[in-house]
Parts: C-alpha cells; sequence; structure tokens
C-alpha cells in the first residue's frame, strides 16, 4: 500500500487537505484437489478447466483512491464553519467472496461425481458419464473480473453555534458506487418471440408451472456468477442539534431525508442478496435500496436530576432514546416462476386503472390490496411494477432509562431501570409479499396471505441491572 497526505493551510480561515492512497492485492492463489482448482473461464460454453489464480488478472491494479477536503471559517468570530469533501474508496473482493466459489460449487460438488478412495473427487474426468453434467453454479465469482467495486463519496456541511455548547449542522451527503457486484445467471433461458412477444417457457397444461426454453447451453443449468456491473446512487439533507453536557443537560436531535437507488442491495462490496431477475436486462431489477430510509429522525437525552450531593435523592440521571423512520421498501412478487426465466423476485403488472398510490390498505390483515396487481401472461415478465415498489409499516420507538449513581471509597455502583419500547408500540415487520399461488395452464390465483403481517419486533421490556465501576 502507498498512501500520501498533506493540509495546506493557505489562511487563518481556510484549510485544504489533500491525499491519494494506492492498494493493490495480489491475484490469489487458488489450490486444491487432484488436478487443481477448476473454474468455468469462458461461459457458458466452455467447461471447467485448471486455473492457479482467483481472477484472469488482477483487478485490484486499478484502485486508486484520491481525497479532497476542505474547512473554512467565514466569520470573525468563529461561531460558523464550512466542510467539504470527496473520496473514492475501493472495496477489494476478499475471500468471502472467492472461497465459496470454489468450495461450494462444482466440480467439487455433484451429486453423480465420481470419488476417489479418500473421498476426493476423481480428477481429470470426475464425473460418471465421463463429460459434464448438467450442473449449476451459485453465488460464483467471476472469472474475468475487470474492476473492483468502489463508491465515491461526497459531503458538505455548515456548522452553526447558537450559544455556549450548543450548535447546528446542515449538510448534503452524497455517494455513488461503482462496479458493485451483482449475481446474474450467465446460462439464462433462450428467450422465443411468439406473435411478436419475447417469452421464456410455455405452460405445462394440466399442471402448475412452466416449462422453459432451453438454455443457451443445454449441458448446465443456472450458473449464476457475482459481476462488478452495477451502480448505486445516494443523495440526502442531513440536520443535527447538538448540545454538549452543560448546566446537567445533554441533548441531540438529528434529521435525515434521504434516497438511495440501486439494481441489487447487499452487504459486501455490493453484492446482490438475489440474482438478477431478467439476465438480459439487469436494468429491470432498478429501484429504491433494501435500506432505503425517506425520512429517519432521532432524538437522544441525559439529564442529572438537580438533587445535589445527597446520598439518597442525589446522584440520579434521566436518558432516553426516540426513534421515527420510514418504512422499508419491498417488492410485490407473484411468488413463482411465471416467465420460465427460473428467477426469483418476479413482479406483476398493476391491475386496469390501479396505480401504486392507492395500493396500500394499511391494516395488518391487509396491508397491501393484491386484487391492484394483475398476472403476467405465462412466459413473460411483468413490465408495471418496479423493484421495492411498495413501503412497509413505519417504526417509531421511545427508550427510557433511569440510572442512580453511588459514589463509595474507590468504587461507583450504579442501578439502572430500564424500559426498552416504553410506550409497548407494536412495530410490525414486513408484510407478506407474494401474491400468486400458482394454478394449471399458466395461471395462478390469489393467496389468502398475501400483505398479511404475521410478525413484529419485541414488545416493551424492562430491565434491572447493577454495574460495578472500580
Amino acid at each position: 500500500m502507498v498512501y500520501a497526505n498533506d493540509d495546506w493551510r493557505l489562511s487563518d480561515k481556510l484549510t485544504v487537505n489533500l491525499g491519494l492512497r494506492y492498494n493493490p492485492m495480489t491475484n490469489p492463489s487458488i489450490e486444491g484437489g487432484p488436478g487443481g482448482p477448476r473454474q468455468i473461464t469462458d461461459y457458458p460454453q466452455g467447461a471447467f478447466v485448471v486455473v492457479d489464480h482467483a481472477f484472469a488478472s488482477n483487478p485490484s491494479l486499478k484502485n486508486w483512491d484520491p481525497r479532497v477536503g476542505f474547512a473554512f471559517d467565514p466569520l470573525a468570530s468563529h461561531k460558523m464553519s464550512i466542510r467539504g469533501g470527496f473520496g473514492v474508496f475501493h472495496n477489494p473482493v476478499g475471500p468471502r467472496i472467492i472461497l465459496p466459489n470454489y468450495v461450494n460449487n462444482p466440480p467439487y460438488i455433484f451429486a453423480n461425481e465420481v470419488v476417489t478412495p479418500n473421498g476426493a473427487p476423481k480428477f481429470p474426468t470426475p464425473y460418471s458419464s465421463g463429460g459434464t453434467p448438467a450442473i449449476n453454479v451459485a453465488n460464483g465469482i467471476d472469472y474475468l473480473l475487470d474492476n473492483e467495486p468502489s463508491i465515491s463519496q461526497w459531503n458538505v456541511n455548515v456548522q452553526r453555534e447558537l450559544m455556549a455548547s450548543t450548535s447546528i449542522t446542515i449538510g448534503y451527503v452524497g455517494s455513488r458506487g461503482t462496479n458493485l457486484l451483482k449475481q446474474v445467471d450467465v446460462n439464462p433461458v433462450t428467450p422465443s418471440v411468439v406473435n411478436g412477444v419475447t417469452v421464456y417457457g410455455v405452460p405445462r397444461g394440466a399442471a402448475a408451472g412452466l416449462i422453459s426454453n432451453p438454455r443457451q447451453n443445454p449441458l448446465y443449468a443456472g450458473l449464476t456468477y457475482n459481476q462488478s456491473n452495477t451502480w448505486s446512487n445516494y443523495h440526502s439533507l442531513q440536520t443535527s442539534f447538538n448540545r454538549r453536557f452543560s448546566g446537567g443537560v445533554q441533548s441531540q436531535v438529528s434529521y435525515t431525508l434521504s434516497k438511495c437507488s440501486d439494481l441489487s442491495s447487499g452487504s459486501f462490496g455490493g453484492e446482490g442478496s438475489t440474482p438478477a431477475t431478467n439476465p438480459y436486462d439487469i436494468g429491470y431489477d432498478e429501484g429504491p435500496c433494501y435500506f432505503d430510509r425517506t425520512h429517519n429522525l432521532r432524538a437522544s437525552g441525559i439529564v442529572a436530576l438537580p438533587f445535589g450531593e445527597n446520598p439518597i435523592v442525589g446522584g440520579w440521571e434521566l436518558s432516553t432514546i426516540v426513534s421515527a423512520v420510514s418504512g422499508r421498501p419491498f417488492t410485490p412478487a407473484i411468488g413463482f416462476d411465471q416467465s420460465g426465466l427460473q428467477t426469483g423476485n418476479q413482479r406483476p403488472n398493476l391491475a386496469s386503472g390501479r396505480n401504486l398510490d392507492d395500493v396500500i390498505v394499511g391494516t395488518v390483515t391487509q396491508w397491501f390490496d393484491p386484487t391492484a396487481f394483475t398476472l403476467p401472461a405465462a412466459g413473460t415478465l411483468g413490465t408495471t411494477v418496479g423493484r421495492h415498489s411498495l413501503r412497509g409499516p413505519r417504526y417509531m420507538n421511545v427508550d427510557l432509562s433511569a440510572i442512580k449513581n453511588v459514589r463509595l471509597q474507590g468504587t461507583q455502583l450504579q442501578f439502572r431501570l430500564e424500559a426498552f419500547n416504553l410506550l409497548n408500540r407494536a412495530n410490525f415487520n414486513l408484510p407478506n409479499a407474494n401474491i400468486f399461488t400458482a394454478a394449471p395452464n399458466g395461471g395462478g390465483t390469489y393467496s389468502a396471505t398475501a400483505g398479511r403481517i404475521t410478525s413484529a419486533l419485541p414488545a416493551r421490556q424492562l430491565q434491572v441491572a447493577m454495574k460495578v465501576n472500580f
């Protein structure tokens, strides 16, 4: 790793910071099994071939991370500051992604593999047929990965002191992720055109479900690989009021108005939690991020009760945390493979005359109206309902604690009485988003549990505790 950073004090009022980081990693070497580890290097038509590294070339060699920042003091009273910054940050693809691709996928895991006496796959022909069976790869990593995930972040904020120990901050914070990982089936079902409509399967007739068209390479089933081909956007207005502990009171209130959109939300390098619904058009899944919350209000405070040093009534503190957050987005889903693409999270169409603004009913037994949606024609994808286009119940919560501090020689005892979800508000989880149940001839019927909420976060909890500080 090479890193350079410096601060320039251009004047008494302005300071500028510049930095550059270059942190390449080695292309991980892969070892395992007689004959070596194997990977499909030219999917979907290629076979598993021996490889000695995780990637064909090292994608981390492009990981240049510049950053710049400034701080400006515009007033002679020094009671205001304006700050801003921009930076690029790469997220290297590490063992968490690479290792499962080799140890949990073919050719090491097959139902019909031929194994040696010690239980290892027999190389160079581990299959009973001597060839490659119709196998499935799940959550693999693209051997031809060319770029690693990165995020560009920027912000500008103004902070103003209102009075002693009290300040407010107003700022804009944004980011854009690029080359994020998303799982894509690189051996998708081959589309056909029927009466000018693209279809991926045909009904089974009297049986429920569809018969999918052949895959691009019929020798393989789905080959789902993480590819660095998606993005994310985040924009927010962030405000806060802060009072440092003074006069026995400390408090903070923050509010964020934000919007986050992407093609697939995940927890590592942008890794998508589900494969692309349409492998031929990953943009089909554009929508709010899984963690998008339009409004987010948090308030907290501590009050030292003014009872002096009296050993009985003194030493008491009250503290509280209040939260109010918009509901989580979720995707209205068909509930089964209606297109024949054999991908999850397939979406319905809106019924004629309906719009998403009037879909929410808002009750526990029916959070949304399932009859506002219709089933797409057998073998096709829905076209009028987006990913994460509905919102679940909002979250509101109040926690409160009463604390008694007792000073002893060289020791402090702290007694705590705490209430979580003090108001005992029911904060419900998301409803059942699957709308239909599969029926014969490529049809479906409305599910009796569509839109129903069946769980919630914990009810009020009381806790008594004692802590010894020494």
